[in-house]
């Protein structure tokens, strides 16, 4: 009755599953769970350090109950100061609406830059919104982002979060 998978097909399968959008949202869904708890953890003990990045899938966006939820959860000042919402360029592109309206409700979000964005002066302007942005170094315009002084302290590299 033990059956035995190889490991490389156990990560590649786990991993194929994880990126399912249903699952991937549930996973993002009990990460600010855990970020939450991980804030008020800190709060408890003074320190006031740490910022929790929550990945949060673009499928998100189109199921209003569960985003609700969500972001129900994470509805408390102290836990909006502490927690960064990650999303990708594409999906704020997609719910630009939302996400704005979640950005005047206080909840702080960094953005990776992915694909579909195109360096110009109306989407540089738009990163002037997020917290933290995340590229990869080899983009061409890198050094120019890095050079602009709005956007340059926000600036992270993701070839050395990896």
């Amino acid at each position: 009755n033990n059956i035995v998978f190889p490991d490389l097909y156990s990560d590649v399968a786990i991993k194929k599953a994880a990126e399912k959008d249903s699952v991937s949202e549930d996973m993002a869904a009990i990460g600010f769970l855990q970020a939450s708890t991980k804030i008020i953890n800190d709060l408890i003990s003074c320190s006031f350090d740490n910022n929790y990045y929550i990945e949060l899938p673009g499928s998100f966006f189109d199921k209003k109950t569960k985003v609700s939820r969500v972001f129900k959860i994470i509805d408390n000042t102290f836990i909006q100061d502490k927690l960064r919402i990650v999303i990708t360029f594409s999906t704020f592109e997609r719910y630009k609406s939302y996400v704005m309206d979640f950005m005047r409700q206080g909840f702080v979000f960094a953005i990776n830059l992915d694909e579909k964005f195109d360096y110009s002066s109306d989407n540089i302007k738009f990163l002037e919104l997020f917290d933290r942005i995340f590229i990869e170094k080899n983009k061409y315009y890198f050094k120019d982002m890095k050079n602009n002084v709005k956007i340059s302290n926000r600036i992270i590299s993701v070839d050395e979060v990896k």
